[in-house]
Parts: structure tokens; sequence; C-alpha cells
């Protein structure tokens, strides 16, 4: 299904929007040189996800997928499907890599699985917090704190 065009408030309409690489790219990372920039910089990234053990979807959030002129990042969550056990190699890695990825190819990435996922200082559990905006956010879009908005999701 093709991604939904923005609402009037410059933000995903609310819930899960599965949708492929191709169309995230056309949809956002054209528009400007900065978005431009971290688009052409997104598939090393994505080369070092997939050979993840586990690594199934990517969640792509964050301004990036906004109306925001000049985002900062690409702001992604990493999902195995994994159990929690099993989860514990790709979960120490993406933390491990987090700092790395995000100055050299401007992507924040956390990770999720089921069963554990990491709350946020929201108290949600990552999935969830990011489908939220910021209380900032929300009032510079004159949204009430704690609007809900979209997300994308991409199988990887």
């Amino acid at each position: 299904m093709p991604i939904p065009p923005l609402t009037h408030e410059g933000i995903l309409p609310e819930g899960v929007h599965d949708c492929t690489l191709t169309e995230v790219g056309e949809a956002f990372g054209v528009s400007d040189p900065q978005r431009q920039r971290l688009w052409a910089a997104f598939p090393v990234f994505l080369d070092w996800a997939r050979r993840l053990p586990g690594a199934t979807f990517v969640w792509i959030d964050g301004s990036f997928v906004t109306d925001k002129v000049d985002p900062g990042d690409i702001d992604v969550i990493l999902e195995t499907l994994l159990d929690s056990a099993e989860a514990l190699p790709f979960v120490l890695t993406v933390m491990a890599e987090r700092a790395h990825q995000k100055q050299h190819h401007g992507v924040d990435a956390l990770p999720s699985w089921p069963g554990i996922a990491p709350l946020t200082d929201l108290g949600l559990p990552v999935v969830e917090a990011f489908q939220r905006l910021r209380p900032g956010d929300a009032k510079a879009r004159y949204l009430l704190p704690d609007a809900k908005k979209g997300i994308l999701r991409v199988q990887l």
C-alpha cells in the first residue's frame, strides 16, 4: 500500500503504514539537499542491518517522515522476531553500533523485540512511543500533547 499523504499538520496519519524503501525514498528522500544526503547514506545502514541475524523490519519515524525542512537524521527501530533469549546478541549489536550509525550514516537506531520491548522516556514500548508526538513537537503543530501519528514499516 502506498504511503498516505501527510496530514495538514505535516505528519503521517495515525497508524502503521507498510511500504517499500522505494516509496520512502520517493516520498521523503528528495525534497531538499539534507534529505538527499540522509537518503543517500541510508543503504549503507540497511546493508549493515540486513546482516544482523534475526533482523525483520525497519520502522522509520521522526522528522524525516514529516514536512520538516532539513531533518537532522532518520530515526528507526530495528525489529527482530527472535524470542528474548535469542534476541540478546541482536539488541547488544544495535546498541553498540548506535553512535557509529548516527555519526557516519545519519541514522539513529533502536532495537525492538517481542516480549521485552525497551521503554522510552514516555514509559511506552519504543514502537508505540514512536507513534506519538513529543509534547514540544505537538505544541509546534498546534496539536494536543501525546497526539498520535503514523509510522512507516519496511520489511528487510
